[in-house]
């Protein structure tokens, strides 16, 4: 390291701070010629750690103020802004994210939950291929699943709720559920291709059933697709690639003791054929541009 000449940041300074401020030194002018960079600014583990962070600010800006002010005593105690201190809050451990299965590793025996929640799956097959976001997996159509036990942070209730994952996949007929927490005769909810359509389900014994579908044709064609069931109130409403194809009303009561499952139902299996990337799910309705940011944006490699 070159020893650094005149006082540190002075009009006189000159030479390299360990390779990561370079300063020269002209007739007349002092100038920094290099400006730092983080090593790993395109990596993508930094680029989950900026879409956390985006994920914390629109979580703060849909709060009301009466719920925003919940952290102003606190943060005036540590002597932060009401935003920074929630933010310190969310960073750690996001408040509305119960699950967050990013699918990478090849071959595991379990794939980690980056939600925080410690809600880990367990693989049964597939293979690993390349997805939306770095790795995804593939299934079989007649044995490979993921599973995740039974716990009351993947139920649904009757609340808000946004599940979302990526797809790629040819099927066009027949009947197969991809991901959800259901089982024959209990409440539901799922993903699943039936016939020519595409469909998220919320089933509620003794009530009714709720079919959010659009025609396969807008996602079978070997791309990948993102797809995203949310509950906002008593409105459901279905998005492929960030747009609203399909609403309802559906106000019923989802939980249930089943595991959670990848690539299969319960009792029968209605078995998948295709690969899955980045299941997510949040006890709170994203908003549309959220969800069609995390569709069109968040993408590595980048496009």
């Amino acid at each position: 390291m070159a020893k650094v000449q005149a006082p540190f940041f002075g009009l006189d300074a000159s030479g390299t701070l360990d390779k990561t401020l370079t300063f020269t030194s002209h007739p007349g002018m002092h100038r920094a010629i290099k400006i730092p960079t983080h090593p790993d600014a395109q990596s993508l583990r930094q680029l989950y750690q900026r879409w956390r962070y985006y994920d914390a600010i629109q979580y703060w800006n849909s709060l009301t103020p009466v719920q925003k002010a919940t952290y102003h005593t606190t943060a005036v105690r540590r002597g932060l802004p009401d935003m920074a201190y929630f933010l310190s809050i969310y960073l750690k451990n996001p408040i509305d994210q119960f699950l967050w299965l990013r699918l990478d590793q090849e071959n595991p025996a379990t794939f980690p939950d980056y939600s925080g929640k410690g809600h880990h799956a367990t693989r049964f097959g597939t293979t690993p291929i390349t997805g939306a976001i770095d790795g995804a997996q593939h299934y079989d159509g007649s044995a490979d699943r993921i599973d995740i036990a039974h716990h009351s942070d993947l139920d649904l209730g009757t609340a808000d709720f946004t599940f979302m994952l990526w797809i790629l996949t040819t099927w066009s007929a027949g009947l197969a559920h991809f991901a959800g927490k259901n089982a024959a005769g209990r409440p539901a909810y799922s993903y699943s291709l039936e016939g020519d359509q595409i469909r998220f389900s919320m089933f509620d014994a003794g009530v009714g059933t709720v079919k959010l579908s659009q025609p396969w044709t807008a996602v079978n064609d070997g791309l990948l697709h993102h797809l995203a069931a949310k509950r906002s109130g008593t409105v459901v409403y279905l998005l492929i690639d960030g747009e609203v194809v399909d609403s309802d009303m559906c106000n019923f009561d989802l939980d249930n003791p089943e595991v959670f499952r990848l690539g299969a139902s319960v009792t029968p299996s209605w078995w998948y054929l295709g690969d899955e990337d980045d299941a997510r799910l949040y006890k709170r309705a994203l908003t549309n541009p959220h969800i069609k940011y995390i569709a069109t944006q968040e993408r590595y490699p980048l496009l």
